[in-house]
C-alpha cells in the first residue's frame, strides 16, 4: 500500500481524484461516500486511478 501512495502522490492528480482513489482503497463502500457523485461516476475515477496506478507499478508508462 505504501508503493501505492507513493505513486499516487507522485501523480499530477486533483485532490478529489485522490480521495476517491484513496477512500475506496481504504475498503469504503460507495454507498457511505458523502459527496452528490452516482456510482458510476465513482466508478468511472476509480477505475481510471487503479489502472494508470498498474501501468506505473509495472512499469508499462512512459508518461511518468
Amino acid at each position: 500500500m505504501n508503493k501505492v501512495r507513493e505513486i499516487i502522490e507522485g501523480l499530477n492528480l486533483s485532490d478529489y481524484v485522490k480521495k476517491v482513489f484513496l477512500w475506496r482503497m481504504s475498503g469504503e463502500g460507495w454507498e457511505d461516500w458523502l459527496g452528490d457523485e452516482t456510482n458510476k461516476e465513482l466508478f468511472d475515477v476509480f477505475y481510471k486511478i487503479r489502472d494508470m496506478v498498474c501501468e506505473k507499478l509495472n512499469g508499462k508508462t512512459i508518461f511518468f
